[in-house]
């Protein structure tokens, strides 16, 4: 499946010119044609793809090396583009969105990056989602720019919800010395990582193992240079998912817009999602089984008429002031 090149240009604050490319390319899933697109950000060409028309609604991925938009969402862009103008971006630093250096090495500098991705696109408010390290960039621009959202979905995030724990356990969440360090990876040792990595092995195809490799070749060495500089300590990992001094899960309470738990076992640990849900005002938690981490992925389906539901409706109301 294959999408032909257009362009398109968007006038911001009607001073700043931009142009977004799309380019041809094979889909990594089968039943949609997506689009790759491109997007100057502050002298970076973002990379995203989208589909589908109607509210946007951004897909935003977690922090490991080879994480990205496709790679994390391919597998529910069919569904959500029934009803949704869907984009998944690379952040900086991950994907094929080249970073330009230790300046983009903090969680706090690829939250800015975001908002200033979604401001770039002209498209806000939009209806948001972040899963893992995605959960606290998500939670950033909703704390900092609560005019650019309309609803958020957080799933299976650490980052997002609880301070990451003291060690030997906080070693399992650290991207340095110590804890998961990046390393060469050849491709049999991608493909054997994902068949642990999901649940269902089906999800396991020549193409993704390809995308994966080459989001993982491309970006371990910045990711590893990344880990070092924030991610050396539990104390330093917790100051990179920090908002205005405290770490975000700590502004939980201060959340103004509707709020959506999808949390899935065994791919988080569900007294993480607890500790939100039971914080932000008003929050609603779904719970899926068999499930990794990529709850999107390995429940693509249920996880996409699930938030749909959420978002196409009202949320609970809440009780009248006497």
């Amino acid at each position: 499946m294959y999408i032909w090149d257009r362009s398109r240009r968007l006038t911001l604050f009607s001073v700043l010119l931009v142009v977004t490319f799309w380019s041809i390319e094979p889909c990594l899933a089968d039943d949609v044609a997506y689009q790759h697109s491109w997007i100057n950000v502050d002298g970076v060409d973002a990379h995203y793809i989208e589909a589908g028309e109607g509210t946007p609604f951004v897909l935003v991925h977690g922090g490991l090396a080879w994480s990205s938009g496709e790679a994390n969402y391919a597998e529910v862009i069919a569904s959500l583009s029934k009803y949704f103008h869907v984009i998944a971006p690379d952040i900086i630093g991950f994907g094929r969105t080249a970073p330009r250096g230790p300046q983009d090495y903090s969680g706090q500098a690829q939250a800015e990056f975001l908002i200033r991705f979604i401001e770039s696109l002209g498209v806000g408010p939009v209806f948001l989602t972040g899963n893992s390290h995605g959960g606290f960039l998500t939670q950033y621009v909703a704390h900092d720019r609560p005019d650019l959202v309309r609803r958020l979905v957080i799933t299976n995030s650490l980052n997002g919800t609880y301070p990451i724990p003291q060690q030997p356990e906080g070693a399992n969440y650290i991207y340095a010395p110590g804890g998961h360090q990046y390393q060469p990876q050849s491709l049999e040792e991608l493909q054997a990582m994902l068949i642990n990595y999901y649940q269902h092995s089906d999800l396991v195809t020549e193409e993704r193992i390809k995308l994966v490799y080459d989001n993982y070749q491309r970006n371990y060495e910045y990711a590893d240079r990344r880990g070092k500089a924030v991610s050396f300590s539990v104390e330093s990992s917790n100051e990179n998912l920090s908002y205005k001094g405290k770490h975000i899960s700590e502004w939980a309470s201060e959340l103004t817009m509707p709020v959506l738990l999808m949390w899935s076992e065994p791919g988080s640990k569900i007294e993480w999602g607890l500790s939100h849900f039971f914080t932000v005002p008003g929050a609603e938690m779904h719970l899926l089984p068999w499930s990794g981490h990529h709850l999107f992925t390995d429940q693509s389906e249920r996880w996409a008429r699930v938030v749909t539901d959420w978002l196409m409706n009202e949320p609970a109301r809440p009780p009248s002031v006497q």
